[in-house]
């Protein structure tokens, strides 16, 4: 008590404040004194909520099955609300699409109304393990020569688990004049990241679903301008069922200005 009291009045006596010449016991017994620093703030809890949709194992997880018939709505907008996960400021572009699985490897995706109608687009996918992989291929321009991606990357996996990510390695494009059309060439390494975020309740008619929110994002690192470029769509797969929604950019779009939301209206699966 003797040194504790000499102290306290060495302190005031001489205005100097210095926690680390500040006697332990008189910080434990005053911690809000001045002259004591305060205790750091306990660490925040770890975030240990993973959150999945109900599964019966993996069996027809992703359902892979030769005449399946998935048939989406699609509208088309400018701009993309994260919060309410919707495309909004519509352009007037509606359009139906079906996407058929014509063997276990390949969807065909083909277009009926709007602006691309009578088209169709070919995917292919490849169930390894437990993990679907996707061949991606994705053409976009930044004011310069198009950028041409090609990747297979993780398009899912079982379980789809909250938290859980897959990064592809890095690739580098040819130098090219990619970014400003000013003829200087630029290089640009790329990678694909998947992410399974939240789940949430997805009605189709009246019938409600499980689905598990995943964002597909494809990071462009131009290396000589230091900067880089996140290009992102989301999926929302619910289990046994398939694609329930889409949201993901017009790649038909020349600009790169364009977003497309596809909802499912139907399904078959034999």
């Amino acid at each position: 008590m003797y040194k504790r009291l000499l102290l306290t009045l060495a302190i005031v006596g001489t205005g100097v404040a210095l926690a680390s010449g500040c006697d332990k016991d008189f910080c434990e017994d005053y911690p809000s004194s001045e002259f004591c620093s305060p205790a750091p703030p306990p660490p925040p809890p770890s975030d240990t909520v993973r959150i999945a949709c109900p599964d019966t194992g993996k069996t027809g997880y992703f359902p892979l099955v030769v005449g399946a018939v998935w048939n989406y709505s699609v509208f088309e907008g400018t701009s993309l609300n994260d919060s309410a996960d919707s495309v909004t400021n519509p352009t007037g572009n509606v359009w139906d699409e079906n996407v058929n699985m014509v063997n276990d490897s390949m969807w065909i995706t083909s277009y009926s109304g709007g602006p691309y109608d009578g088209l169709e687009d070919t995917a292919y996918v490849f169930l390894r393990n437990d993990t679907l992989y996707m061949r991606v291929i994705k053409t976009v321009s930044i004011v310069g020569d198009p950028i041409t991606i090609s990747a297979e990357a993780p398009f899912a996996w079982y379980p789809l688990v909250s938290g859980d990510s897959i990064s592809t390695d890095w690739d580098t494009l040819p130098p090219a004049d990619y970014v400003g059309g000013d003829s200087i060439p630029d290089t640009i390494e790329y990678r694909i990241t998947t992410l399974v975020k939240d789940t949430t309740t997805y009605t189709v008619g009246s019938e409600a679903f499980c689905a598990q929110k995943v964002q597909y994002k494809t990071t462009l690192h131009v290396i000589n301008l230091g900067a880089t470029i996140d290009l992102n769509s989301y999926f929302w797969w619910t289990p046994y069922v398939g694609v329930v929604k889409r949201i993901e950019r017009n790649l038909r779009d020349t600009m790169g200005t364009k977003w497309l939301q596809k909802d499912l209206q139907s399904y078959t699966l034999p």
